[in-house]
Formats: C-alpha cells, sequence, structure tokens
C-alpha cells in the first residue's frame, strides 16, 4: 500500500495542534479525550545535498562479480544530489492496564520507492517517486516486543554520530530494522538482557534452499555504568541447500528422477559495542564476526558451490570519537573496515570485494533546540580479492574502486 507523504505531513500537523499534555500524561504526551491513551508526537524534515566525486550513490555494497563492474574511470565525476527522503514523522502511544502499560510506536520516513517505475525512477518523466517507509512499527508491553524495529543484534548507542544516510557499512549495515518477536529483562539497574527470534532478509541460495527456522535467534547483553556501557550480542540461524538431479526429457523419453541431496550449515555470529564517556566527549567502538544478514550487509554471504552450501563470513570493526568544542558545536570522527572471507578451495571464487575500508569527519551545530546543520565528508576504497580484475573503459585494469562524499545536511526537529 502506498502511503502520500503529504497525508502524513497534514495529519501530523493538524495533531500538534491538539491542546497541551494533561496532567495524567507521561512528560512530553497528551491524553487523547476520552480515552486512557497517551500520545507524543515527533520527528524532523530533514534537507540533504551530497556531492559524489567519485561513485555516484556512495558506498558499494554486495559481494558479486557484478558488484565490482563499474571502475572509477568508467563513472560520472561530481554529481549532486539532493533530496528530503531522511525526514521523519513519528508517534509513541502509552495506555495504561491493570497489566501493565501497553506501548506502541510508528515512525516513517520517505525512502519508499514506487515498484511500478523503473528503480524508482518514473521512466517518462524522471521525476523519483518517494513514499511513506515505515522505520519503526511494534507494540510493547512488560517487557514484550512485537513488530519491525532495530535488530536485537545491533548496539544504536556504539554506533558513531555520522549524517550520511547509507553511514558505515561496517555499522551493523546488514541488520538494521527487521521484523521480530522479543523479550527483554531489566536484571538490574545496571544489566539488560534481551533473546529476540528475527525474520530473515533474502539470501543467494538461487531459489534452492534457505533457513531451516522460520528465522534467526538472536540474544544481547548490556551492562552500563557512568563511564559508559558495553554490550555482547551473538546470533545463530542454520541454512540448507538442495541440489536436485534428474534425466531431461527427449521427444521419445519421459523425463526420470534422480537423485536429491542437501547441504547444511550452523551460523553463529557475534559483536562487542559500546561506549565510553569522557566528560561531555564520548568514544564508540563495534567489533564483530557475522554470516549472511549478521555480516556487514552481506546478504549473498550464504551461496551454494557445487551443491554444496557455503557461508562467506565478514570481519567488521568501527570506532568514532565524538567531541564538543562549545555545547552547541560538536565534532565527530570515525573509521570502518569490513574484511570478508574467500575460501578458494572450496570454490568461491571471482572478482569479488575483499576488504572495504572508509573514513570521515563531520561538524554538527545547533543552531537552536529545534534547528541543526552540519557538513560531513566520508572517504572509501573497496578492493577485490583477485588483482586487476576491474576493467577500465580505456581496457586497463585495477583492483579498486573508491568514494568519495561531501554531504551537507539541514535539519529542523518538530519537538
Amino acid at each position: 500500500m502506498r502511503t502520500n507523504p503529504f497525508l502524513l505531513t497534514a495529519l501530523a500537523v493538524s495533531l500538534l495542534a491538539i491542546p497541551a499534555a494533561a496532567a495524567d500524561a507521561p512528560k512530553g504526551y497528551f491524553s487523547v479525550p476520552g480515552t486512557d491513551t497517551a500520545i507524543q508526537l515527533y520527528g524532523n524534515a530533514c534537507f540533504d545535498v551530497v556531492l559524489d566525486g567519485v561513485q555516484h550513490g556512495g558506498v558499494m555494497t554486495g559481494l558479486s562479480a557484478a558488484s565490482v563492474t563499474s571502475p572509477d574511470n568508467g563513472q560520472p565525476k561530481n554529481q549532486w544530489d539532493m533530496t528530503m527522503d531522511e525526514s521523519r514523522l513519528g508517534m509513541r502511544t502509552v495506555t495504561p492496564s491493570e497489566l501493565g502499560d501497553i506501548k506502541t510506536r510508528i515512525e516513517f520516513d520517505f525512502l519508499g520507492t514506487n515498484k511500478d517505475s523503473e528503480a524508482g525512477r518514473d521512466v517518462i518523466s524522471g521525476e523519483t517517486k518517494n513514499y511513506a517507509h515505515a522505520r519503526q512499527l511494534y507494540g510493547e508491553w512488560n517487557g514484550f516486543l512485537a513488530g519491525k524495529t532495530d535488530s536485537n543484534f545491533e548496539d544504536p548507542d556504539g554506533s558513531p554520530n555520522y549524517l550520511d544516510w547509507d553511514g558505515l557499512l561496517a555499522d551493523w549495515y546488514g541488520v538494521g530494522r527487521i521484523q521480530q518477536l522479543r523479550y527483554t529483562s531489566q536484571v538490574n539497574p545496571k544489566t539488560v538482557l534481551s533473546f529476540a527470534f528475527e525474520q530473515n532478509s533474502n539470501l543467494n541460495l538461487g531459489g534452492n534452499g534457505g533457513n531451516d527456522l522460520p528465522g534467526s535467534l538472536t540474544g544481547r547483553a548490556q551492562y552500563a555504568d557512568k563511564w559508559g556501557h558495553i554490550s555482547f550480542a551473538a546470533a545463530y540461524s542454520k541454512y540448507t541447500a538442495f541440489n536436485n538431479t534428474y534425466k531431461a526429457a527427449t521427444a521419445t523419453t519421459p523425463a526420470v528422477a534422480g537423485s536429491t541431496s542437501t547441504s547444511s550449515k550452523d551460523s553463529l555470529s557475534w559483536a562487542i559495542a559500546g561506549h565510553f564517556q569522557f566528560g561531555d566527549d564520548s568514544f564508540v567502538y563495534h567489533l564483530g564476526v557475522g554470516d549472511g544478514q549478521y555480516g556487514a550487509g552481506l546478504e549473498d554471504g550464504v551461496v551454494t558451490v557445487a551443491g554444496q552450501l557455503q557461508l562467506i563470513q565478514a570481519k567488521q570493526f568501527e570506532a568514532g570519537y565524538e567531541h564538543f568544542w562549545t555545547p552547541k558545536v560538536h565534532t565527530n570522527v570515525f573509521l570502518s573496515y569490513v574484511g570478508y572471507g574467500r575460501d578458494t578451495s572450496k570454490g568461491l571464487t571471482g572478482s569479488a570485494f575483499q576488504t572495504y575500508e572508509q573514513a570521515g569527519g563531520n561538524v554538527i551545530w545547533n543552531l537552536t533546540r529545534t534547528m541543526q546543520y552540519g557538513v560531513e565528508y566520508i572517504y572509501g576504497v573497496a578492493k577485490t580479492f583477485d588483482s586487476n580484475t576491474i576493467v577500465n573503459p580505456d581496457l586497463s585494469t585495477t583492483d579498486a574502486v573508491h568514494e568519495s562524499k561531501l554531504h551537507f545536511q539541514f535539519k529542523y526537529k518538530f519537538n
């Protein structure tokens, strides 16, 4: 179902016109007349201008040979892009009950595209079609959660404060927000445990297999104190591939059934993340090893080779430091690394990416409580396993492609 962003904006504006919060509503919420429900509205209007100096579209992702067929010399340089796709509208509700508060959250951005047009772009007019896209959509009750939100494998507070919507490839990129069932327990004031059953993303098994389970099992433990916090997460999945053989039919002979074989692999991914606080400044970090959707965005990290299933492991690391020069002006510097594993003895060959490295920084200025301006630069380089596999237009070869992004952002917060 398509959602008109203008209708959503009009709805948000009309709701914001409702009188101030009633005395019995939580802070920042207002009571809905005639009900026990309290509502909080939030969001922002975000205008982004991005200059792609090398690769238009930014981060190079994926592991297939097709992903390295765009050399730097074959790309249009200095491509500008202006968008308001990252603007958001959100609503939280709280309804008390005898068995505990019932909470819901719904949040949209405008990164949804028109599936009836080519790559989200109208074929005739060339106008990009953007529709409301659900970022958060879930309900909570007594520690239980059902719906779409950040993966339980993630630690959002362990991520650098960057502007770019693509982010860093090492930054939980393959998991993101996902459908799940979760239970969270506050063990003590400093320790939280959470367990979730999460939906699988698409995996490249050539249509001949998938996850043995309907989803993946994840767990996360977090400990927080005045100095910051640390978290440890793990995810388990099991994949199976099917290899069917048969004798093809001819004009005089019907098809003859052959043999069916299966190949299964258990996948265990893990990650450590957190932050250290130094007054107003902070250092964030994340390192981990993952497969499939928990392997740095590697949705094709589970492949079949000669009928046998193989996992392509991703090692990922990132770190960032945020420094406040004044209460309103702060800077962030960050770097990330992703390395993909490939066992050539098992037939995993081709001109696929082996490493991807990024570094960048930004300056963010909070002009007022509701207005923010930022400028950011990110540089990245992706290298392939096999040297000189990327062919330039002049027929010369190379083993790396690059990104260079300059990003300007103006954001107005509604609350």
